[in-house]
């Protein structure tokens, strides 16, 4: 399948960057795009090497479209808001670059896809629910914002989510439930993570990776059934998010955001190194600025959404 798209879209004048363990294909106007992910990809996969303990040494083949061949070019469908997608089984990435996205948002989105090829080579192939899936690849891609912190804590106090065993059944397709369903997966996975500790949560993953079933294993390594860790995860929404939204005007919340503001004090050079590196994104947004400004706003990347 991979080697008939490639093939397909040599035929129709597509242009290649090979770099360290991948290979970018990229539609003609698009080489500034093409050459800032060059930049950042082995980068990004040795830090998610490194993260999830994981190597890869099959090459992963980015595919960077216009907004109207994104989705046909795909061998799956993926929803109208989506900005990227990843195909583990064949290391596919698909990436339609917008000219409203932001830099740092982009190298997000990529980190979120790239995890997910590491995710499947660590299990081995082996299905996990969804919500998993998707939580562990934001676990290892992203970092705190306090939209999340905001969502979660709206969620903590009126004590409504969406049940993951419905996000199992497939991501709303709707842009605001789809990153409402993000989030708790991520949090979700997060929870479990300090449940169980390293130890356990590397036996969880090595108990898929061997053929049991995700459930069971949980099961087997918390002592508790997932209704159960649902339960106990969404009553601990509440005291470790929406008690201190609720109580923010005695100073917690200003504590928080003081403390925010600090972590983007101290992560300044980084994005302004970030930001030198991708100087050239601004050729590329002259490029196709005025190609998407007819597009529906639901096309508008989200931190939290691929």
């Amino acid at each position: 399948m991979i080697r008939i798209l490639i093939a397909l879209v040599m035929l129709s004048e597509w242009a290649e960057i090979k770099t360290d363990g991948f290979r970018i294909m990229y539609q003609p106007g698009m080489n500034n795009f093409a050459k800032m992910i060059a930049k950042k990809a082995p980068g990004a996969k040795k830090a998610m090497e490194s993260r999830l303990g994981q190597t890869l040494d099959q090459e992963i083949t980015i595919m960077i479209s216009r907004s109207q061949e994104f989705s046909k070019i795909q061998p799956g469908y993926p929803p109208e808001w989506a900005s990227a997608t990843a195909y583990p089984e064949q290391n596919l990435i698909f990436l339609k670059p917008l000219a409203r996205a932001d830099i740092e948002n982009y190298s997000q989105t990529f980190r979120h896809e790239l995890a997910h090829l590491f995710i499947y080579h660590r299990l081995k192939g082996h299905r996990v629910p969804r919500w998993f899936d998707e939580g562990m690849a934001l676990v290892s891609s992203t970092e705190f914002s306090f939209e999340r912190f905001r969502i979660l804590a709206q969620i903590g106090l009126s004590g409504k989510f969406i049940p993951f065993e419905k996000i199992d059944q497939g991501f709303p397709f709707n842009n605001q439930l789809a990153q409402l369903a993000y989030l708790q997966s991520q949090d979700m996975v997060g929870f479990l993570m300090e449940e169980l500790g390293r130890e356990k949560f590397q036996q969880l993953l090595d108990r898929v990776a061997n053929g049991e079933d995700f459930y069971h294993a949980l099961e087997a390594l918390s002592g508790l059934s997932f209704s159960e860790l649902e339960n106990k995860w969404s009553h601990g929404l509440k005291y470790r998010y929406g008690l201190a939204l609720a109580i923010g005007g005695s100073g917690s919340l200003w504590f928080i955001i003081t403390l925010l503001f600090l972590m983007a004090y101290v992560s300044k050079k980084r994005k302004a190194r970030m930001k030198r590196e991708f100087m050239e994104y601004e050729d590329y947004i002259s490029e196709i600025a005025q190609q998407d400004e007819d597009e529906d706003d639901e096309d508008k990347p989200d931190s939290y959404l691929h």
